[in-house]
């Protein structure tokens, strides 16, 4: 019977020793939950570093692409303006063909008419040469006295 003490005290022993375990199991089962989620807290974590990545990476290419758009439309703006210089330039040597030409009509009119009168006061000078060389024809032809008064009067009319 002196051994019962000792199973008693190994009784109390094993139970507090089972509890012991227990809490053991249960700290470590929590531990183990607790490294769990931090494992997934991890992955969570790279997961999101890399979406950042990739958010700043397409930012960083919708920068790039921007500041190419902006060129291509500076470009395309320069290109615009140049082209509007160019058509306002036509449009100004043509408005001064045009003026050119006007005038150029104006002076051809001008001349045309000149040479019309000219032509006019020759047609008169040759008229009257003609007529001058008729009266000295019949002049020299017959004499002033046997020229009738009609020829006279014809003769004079022309």
């Amino acid at each position: 019977m002196t051994h019962k003490p000792f199973l008693d005290f190994s009784y109390k022993e094993l139970a507090r020793l089972q509890q012991l375990y227990q809490q053991a199991e249960a700290q470590a089962a929590e531990e183990a939950a607790l490294l769990q989620e931090e494992i997934e807290k991890r992955k969570e974590l790279e997961r999101l570093q890399e979406e950042l990545q990739q958010l700043l990476e397409a930012e960083r290419r919708a920068k790039e692409e921007e500041e190419k758009a902006r060129e291509l439309q500076e470009q395309l703006l320069q290109a615009e303006k140049k082209r509007v210089e160019e058509m306002e330039r036509l449009r100004l040597e043509k408005d001064q063909l045009l003026e050119d030409e006007m005038k150029m009509r104006e002076n051809l009119e001008e001349r045309h008419k000149e040479q019309e009168k000219l032509l006019e006061e020759v047609s008169i000078i040759v008229i009257n040469a003609s007529k001058l060389m008729l009266y000295l024809l019949i002049f020299v032809i017959s004499p002033s006295s046997c020229l009738s008064s009609s020829t006279l009067l014809w003769l004079s009319t022309c």
